[in-house]
C-alpha cells in the first residue's frame, strides 16, 4: 500500500486489534482488558495513549506477552489518528467505514456481469456513494 500511496497515512483498525487482542485471552479478563485498550485508543493524545500502554503492560504482561507484543509493535499505525483534530479522531480510529464502504462497491460492481470500462466502474461507484 505504501508503495502506491508513499505520502498517505496508514491507520490499523483499533477495533480489530482490540477484537484480536481479546481473542487471545481468557473470557474472565476480557471485560477488564476490553476497557483498558479503549483507555489507550481512546486518549486525548499519543503520549497519553503511550503512557496508558505502558500502564496495560505493567497489568497484563505477565499473563499475555505475546498479544501485548503484538500491540507494541503495531502501536505506530494503531495510533496514526492521534495526529488529527479531536473532533475527528472518533470517527477514524475504525476502518469499519471505510471497510464498509469498499464491501459495498464490491457487491455492487460484482452484480453486473461485464462492465466495458474502468469509466462504468468509477460512475457506478460514484453513484453509489452520492
Amino acid at each position: 500500500m505504501r508503495q502506491i500511496y508513499p505520502i498517505s497515512d496508514f491507520q490499523l483498525c483499533t477495533v480489530h486489534a482490540s477484537r484480536n487482542f481479546e481473542s487471545k485471552i481468557r473470557v474472565s479478563d476480557r471485560d477488564e482488558a476490553d476497557t483498558d485498550l479503549k483507555g489507550i485508543f481512546l486518549s486525548g493524545s499519543k503520549d497519553e495513549s503511550i503512557r496508558r500502554l505502558n500502564d496495560f503492560k505493567s497489568k497484563w504482561l505477565p499473563e499475555y506477552m505475546k498479544p501485548i507484543y503484538i500491540i507494541g509493535k503495531n502501536l505506530g499505525v494503531l495510533l496514526e489518528y492521534c495526529k488529527f483534530p479531536r473532533s475527528v479522531k472518533r470517527s477514524i480510529h475504525s476502518t469499519n467505514i471505510i471497510e464498509r464502504i469498499n464491501k459495498e462497491i464490491r457487491r455492487r460492481i460484482k452484480i453486473i456481469d461485464s462492465l466495458p470500462s474502468e469509466e462504468n466502474i468509477m460512475n457506478i461507484t460514484y453513484l453509489r456513494l452520492a
